[in-house]
This record gives C-alpha cells, sequence and structure tokens, in this order.
C-alpha cells in the first residue's frame, strides 16, 4: 500500500523525486528552441554517449580514444569531449538531467519510496 500511497500522492517536489530547485525550473520551462551543433566534434561525442547510452563509460572513452587515434586527420577530432562533458553539455543545453536511485545488485528492488531508507535488499538480503 505504501507504493500505491506513494504514486497517488506523487509530485515534482516530492523528496523521493531527488529533484533540485533548479531542475524543476528547467522541467517547468524547457527550452523551446532547436539546438544546433555545428563542431563535428561535439556532435560526434553527443552521437556516441546517446548510441552507448547502456554502455559503460569505459565503452564511450573507448569509441572516443579509437576515434581520435584511427582519424586523426579529421578536423577538431581532439575536441571530442570526455564523458562528464558530453553529459555536462546536454544537460546545459536541453536541461534535461539524470536523478540517480542505488538498485539492488541482482537487480531486485531500487532503493526508493519505501525503500529508501534501507541498508538491505528486501528480498536477497544484499547490501544496497
Amino acid at each position: 500500500m505504501d507504493f500505491v500511497f506513494l504514486i497517488k500522492n506523487a509530485c515534482l517536489e516530492d523528496l523521493i523525486a531527488k529533484m533540485n530547485p533548479t531542475m524543476l525550473v528547467k522541467l517547468r520551462n524547457p527550452v523551446r528552441m532547436l539546438l544546433i551543433i555545428e563542431n563535428k566534434s561535439i556532435r560526434h561525442s553527443i552521437q556516441s554517449y546517446l548510441s552507448l547510452k547502456h554502455a559503460s563509460q569505459r565503452a564511450y572513452n573507448g569509441i572516443i580514444a579509437s576515434t581520435q587515434f584511427n582519424f586523426p586527420e579529421a578536423h577538431n577530432i581532439n575536441g571530442c569531449l570526455s564523458f562528464r562533458a558530453v553529459k555536462s553539455f546536454l544537460a546545459a543545453n536541453t536541461g534535461i538531467d539524470h536523478v540517480l536511485y542505488n538498485m539492488c545488485p541482482n537487480s531486485c528492488v531500487g532503493f526508493t519510496g519505501p525503500f529508501a531508507n534501507l541498508e538491505n535488499c528486501p528480498l536477497c538480503q544484499k547490501s544496497c
């Protein structure tokens, strides 16, 4: 019933949502113009980041390093963004940022809502 209550009473200001005031302003006032990126290195960084959304930082860094090594003659190829920089660039230019929640290592539950203050998974007892 805790989950039902939380869903029925959910709001953006909810502590469970973990949204800071800046995120709330951006969410309520989204960017309304087309973002044009002419820098090919930045575009390549963004396309690689979005293509590898379910991969690790290591995979992203490997793709960027491979591109820089194999295409050194490409204009401004060393201008590709680091993983952290591409995330920051996207957040700053789109208003979209990430919210992190701890998860059970076995993917049993997310430590949010009624589970937010638990130290161990209620199903498998692994530490959060």
